[in-house]
């Protein structure tokens, strides 16, 4: 008899870890305090660099020795990201745990992880490097066109510094950013593996219910989904046939895919399965 047949059960939602998040949040924004002292320390107030700035200005061209200054911030910046880079895969086990553990009070019997949890956290540490290395990168890039900027408009010194430090609050945002999305994400993934290899292949969508949540993800509240195709929806369980989620304007994701989405997923539950 198939799961469809069976009594049913549903799960509460699966919430990511907040105690990650906030932990994450703080290593990144530590991070970039890192950069930005590399920067404070090579630029603003390194007395070789604005006289290079000053000479510049004289020339109305960036000499090489600015040039020099912002790749020796680029490398230096890049090899204190390796703490935080090694860090990654011990984050993604400490949010499958805590996955796991909620899973384990509705479930009788819930494995650790298997071959495609352990791929999600892979993947994910891999995006994480990519998103981690951004963070100097995009700081430098605002940094570099600021100093150009600032040299072909003649700007003091003075000028100069107090646009620097500005600068940083965009970084320091991003991380933030970083930080809540991909933790929602890991854990919508991870959800989604730890339901397939259980067997449980339909899930209840579950927004945050409050004004900031965007019309696709809205418009799925309370909406039947199947794990194995983002594309459709039923209104009920027991509704014999599927219909496309574009049809009502639907997200084609799963809860915490897309970008800054605090969505949830309802695991549909067999009665055998249930603890």
């Amino acid at each position: 008899m198939s799961l469809k047949r069976k009594r049913i059960k549903k799960s509460i939602a699966i919430p990511f870890s907040i105690f990650a998040e906030i932990a994450y949040k703080r290593d990144l924004l530590a991070y970039v305090r890192e950069v930005k002292a590399l920067v404070v320390n090579n630029l603003v107030e390194n007395q070789a660099f604005i006289s290079s700035y000053k000479y510049s200005i004289r020339k109305d061209d960036v000499s090489d020795e600015l040039e020099n200054a912002l790749k020796t911030i680029s490398f230096y910046a890049l090899s204190k990201a390796s703490g935080l880079i090694g860090s990654l895969i011990k984050r993604a086990k400490f949010v499958n745990q805590f996955n796991r553990n909620i899973f384990t009070k509705f479930i009788r019997s819930v494995p650790e992880s298997n071959s495609n949890i352990t791929d999600e956290m892979k993947l994910w540490a891999i995006e994480n490097t990519r998103l981690i290395k951004t963070i100097p990168e995009r700081m430098l890039d605002k940094v570099a066109e600021i100093v150009y900027t600032s040299v072909r408009s003649g700007e003091s010194s003075r000028s100069l510094t107090i646009k620097l430090r500005e600068a940083f609050d965009i970084s320091k945002n991003r991380a933030k950013i970083i930080a809540r999305d991909q933790i929602s994400k890991l854990n919508g993934n991870i959800t989604r593996a730890r339901n397939l290899s259980l067997g449980i292949t339909e899930y209840q969508w579950l927004s945050a219910r409050d004004e900031r949540v965007r019309h696709s993800h809205d418009v799925l509240e309370g909406k039947i989904c199947s794990w194995n195709d983002a594309e459709i929806y039923k209104n009920a369980e027991i509704d014999k046939k599927w219909k496309s989620r574009s049809s009502i304007g639907g997200v084609n994701l799963h809860p915490g895919q897309d970008i800054m989405c605090r969505c949830t997923s309802v695991a549909i539950i067999s009665a055998e399965l249930a603890a």
